[in-house]
């Protein structure tokens, strides 16, 4: 069973508000009521936080004990930052990032990624895309696998 790594966008006062009550989380998440977008990165996410340095893969703070392993907040101010680090970010750049990787570096599905170099750059797009507009409507995000 593969490990994918969805993202969602929510409003500033709907992310404190499960910062504060927890418990919202799941129900939130799973009916996707309340996040204004969704995106699911697929197996690319260890390739990717690899090559871009983390970005777009950062965090402000952990939920723990919901959905499958917790989640990861990312602020609004969070989200502009890595908006515009991924901006910084062209193909060409992803994919010599790619090829430089050692084939021993043991990241989760490398070798997939590695031989359909389009599909890692789809994945990139959508995460650029997502901080992008995201941080155009001022909002903030949670991050989490399952």
């Amino acid at each position: 069973m593969s490990m994918n790594l969805f993202f969602q966008a929510f409003a500033p006062k709907d992310l404190e508000t499960m910062r504060e009550d927890p418990s919202l989380v799941d129900g939130w998440v799973e009916s996707e009521s309340r996040c204004t977008a969704s995106i699911d990165v697929e197996t690319a996410w260890d390739v990717l936080k690899h090559i871009l340095g983390d970005a777009g893969f950062r965090s402000d703070d952990v939920i723990e004990d919901v959905l499958s392993n917790g989640c990861e907040v990312v602020s609004p101010a969070l989200v502009r930052e890595q908006a515009k680090a991924l901006s910084s970010w062209t193909h060409a750049a992803v994919l010599e990032a790619l090829r430089a990787i050692d084939e021993d570096e043991g990241l989760y599905h490398q070798a997939v990624y590695q031989d359909q170099e389009d599909d890692l750059l789809e994945q990139f797009d959508m995460l650029s895309a997502f901080f992008r507009e995201a941080a155009a409507r001022g909002d903030g995000a949670l991050y989490y696998a399952m």
